[in-house]
C-alpha cells in the first residue's frame, strides 16, 4: 500500500501534503532552509502504522578526539553549539516505534532521504548514535538491519530509535550579533562584552586575567604586578653616585658651574675654598679660573677631595639616588609587565590571546578598622589596567553547548583558560638600573642650587 502511494506521489507530483510546498525554502529564516512541520509531514504517512517522529535543530559540529598527545577534529556530530563564520545547519529526526504495525513502510524514510539529498543535504541514519547503512534499513513492525541473504529470520532488530542526521551543504554565515544572541553574551551577566566591527571583545582588569594564567607559585610577584613595586626594596644609598660621575655624566654644563659657585660659597668663600684644597695651582686665580680648573682636573681629584664633607653635595647624590632608585623600580615595574604581556599575546610560549590594553579610573570600595574596632567604608579613585581580548572560536571548540548555554563569555573565557591553556610561569628578567631623566634631575638641582646662592623667585619643579 505504501509503495503504491509513493508511486503515485512521484508519477502524479500530487500528494495531501505536495512535496514542493514540503521542501520550498523558508525565506524569511536564514539559518535553516526548512521548516520543522514541513520535515514531519515527510513522514507523516508512517503515523498511521504506529511510529512518530520529532524534528530537532542544530549545527554540524566537529567532535574532538585525543591521540598522540594531541586534540583532532575527525567526525562530524549532530549538536546546538554554534561558532561565529561558516557554520552548516543541521536537522536531527528521531523516528519512534511505538505500535509499529506490520506494513513495510522502509520507502516513506528512503524517499525522505532522497527529496532530502535532492535538495543539497547530506544524510546519515543512525540508531543509538551508531550509524548503520541506508541499504540496509528494514521498517516492519520495528526497525531492522536486513541480512543480506534475504532470509527474514536472520534480520536484526535494532533496539532504540532511529535517527537521521540531515546535514546542509549549503554554509551560512554567522556574525558576531547572531553569536551573542544565540548564547546571550549581551545580557546583564555580560557587561563586559560587547561587539565592536564584526568582533566580539571581553574586558578583563589586570587582577583578574592573573589570577587566571599566572601560578600560585609567583604570588609574590603577582601581588608587584597589581599593586606595584614596594620603593622600601630600593634603598637610596646604593643609588648615590661617586663624584667624578656626578660632574662627569649627571649634572648639565651650567649646574657643573653652578654647584662650585654655591660650594665656594658654603665654604665661606673663594680664599677659603683654595685654602681646604690645599693645591698650589688655585693659588691666585679668580673664581672663574678656579670654577674652570676644577671641571678641567683629570678625575676630578681636587674637586673630589673637596666634595667629600659637603652638605650640598649629599643634598644633590641624595636626589641624584631618589631619582635613580624611582628609575630602577619603574624600570622593574615595566619589566613586570612586559614578562605578563608576554604571557598573555605570545605565541612562542604564552595564551596566544589578541588584545589591546588602556589605563581606566575606577571607583574603589576598600574597608578599614578602626582603633575602636568598628569598620568603616571609604570609596577612591584608582587607575587599573583592562585588557580588551578579541574572541576566538578555539574558547569554545571543546566544550558542550549544555556547558555554554548557560555562562558568561567572561566564564568560558576563564574556563579555557584553565582547561586548555592551564597556567604560565611569571620570570621576569629585572633591569640591573633604570634611566634617569636628566632634565628632571637637573631641574632639581637647579632648585636646590638657586636656593643654595639666594636667587628668588624661584619654583620647585616638583
Amino acid at each position: 500500500m505504501i509503495k503504491r502511494y509513493l508511486q503515485f506521489i512521484k508519477e502524479q507530483q500530487l500528494s495531501l501534503f505536495p512535496m514542493d510546498e514540503v521542501m520550498k525554502p523558508v525565506e524569511e529564516v536564514k539559518t535553516y532552509r526548512l521548516e520543522d512541520d514541513k520535515i514531519e509531514e515527510l513522514f507523516v504517512e508512517m503515523l498511521d502504522e504506529g511510529y512518530t517522529t520529532e524534528v530537532e535543530r542544530g549545527f554540524v559540529e566537529l567532535q574532538w578526539s585525543y591521540s598522540n598527545g594531541k586534540y583532532h577534529n575527525d567526525k562530524e556530530i549532530f549538536g546546538q553549539k554554534l561558532v561565529k563564520g561558516k557554520v552548516n545547519p543541521a536537522y536531527w529526526v528521531t523516528i519512534y516505534d511505538e505500535k509499529p504495525s506490520n506494513e513495510d513502510i522502509t520507502d516513506v524514510v528512503l524517499t525522505a532521504i532522497d527529496y532530502f539529498e535532492d535538495l543539497g543535504f547530506d544524510v546519515k541514519l543512525y540508531e543509538n548514535k551508531s550509524e548503520i547503512s541506508i541499504d540496509e534499513l528494514l521498517i516492519k513492525g520495528g526497525f531492522f538491519l536486513k541480512d543480506e541473504s534475504g532470509d527474514i529470520t536472520k534480520d536484526i532488530q535494532i533496539e532504540g530509535d532511529l535517527g537521521l542526521f540531515i546535514m546542509d551543504k549549503k554554509e551560512v554565515n554567522i556574525d558576531s550579533k547572531e553569536l551573542c544572541e544565540y548564547y546571550g553574551w549581551l545580557s546583564e551577566n555580560d557587561k563586559d562584552t560587547f561587539i565592536e566591527g564584526n568582533d566580539i571583545y571581553i574586558v578583563v582588569g589586570m587582577e583578574d586575567l592573573a589570577d587566571i594564567l599566572l601560578g600560585s607559585k609567583d604570588e609574590s610577584l603577582k601581588n608587584q604586578l597589581i599593586d606595584g613595586i614596594d620603593g622600601d626594596h630600593y634603598w637610596g644609598s646604593d643609588y648615590y653616585p661617586e663624584t667624578n660621575s656626578l660632574f662627569n655624566y649627571d649634572l648639565n654644563k651650567e649646574n657643573e658651574v653652578l654647584t662650585i659657585k654655591a660650594l665656594i660659597k658654603e665654604y665661606g668663600g673663594l680664599e677659603e675654598l683654595v685654602k681646604e684644597a690645599d693645591n698650589d695651582k688655585l693659588e691666585g686665580l679668580t673664581e672663574d679660573e678656579v670654577i674652570e680648573y676644577l671641571l678641567k682636573e683629570r678625575f676630578y681629584s681636587t674637586l673630589t677631595d673637596l666634595c667629600k664633607d659637603s652638605d650640598l653635595i649629599q643634598d644633590i647624590k641624595q636626589t641624584y639616588s631618589d631619582h635613580a632608585s624611582s628609575a630602577h623600580q619603574e624600570e622593574n615595574y615595566k619589566d613586570l609587565v612586559n614578562e605578563f604581556d608576554n604571557i598573555v599575546g605570545d605565541r612562542s610560549y604564552g595564551a596566544e590571546l589578541s588584545y589591546s590594553k588602556y589605563d581606566k579610573e575606577v571607583e574603589v570600595k576598600k574597608s578599614y578598622t578602626k582603633e575602636d574596632g568598628t569598620k568603616e567604608t571609604h570609596t577612591y579613585p584608582e587607575v587599573q589596567t583592562f585588557y580588551k581580548i578579541k574572541y576566538d572560536n578555539k574558547w569554545i571548540e571543546e566544550f558542550d553547548y549544555d556547558f555554554l548555554e548557560n555562562e558568561s563569555l567572561y566564564d568560558v573565557f576563564r574556563e579555557y583558560c584553565q582547561a586548555h591553556l592551564g597556567t604560565f610561569k611569571f620570570e621576569p628578567s629585572f633591569s640591573d638600573y633604570g634611566s634617569v631623566d636628566s632634565k628632571d634631575f637637573n631641574a632639581d638641582v637647579t632648585w636646590i642650587l638657586n636656593n643654595k646662592l639666594g636667587i628668588k623667585n624661584i619654583k620647585n619643579p616638583s
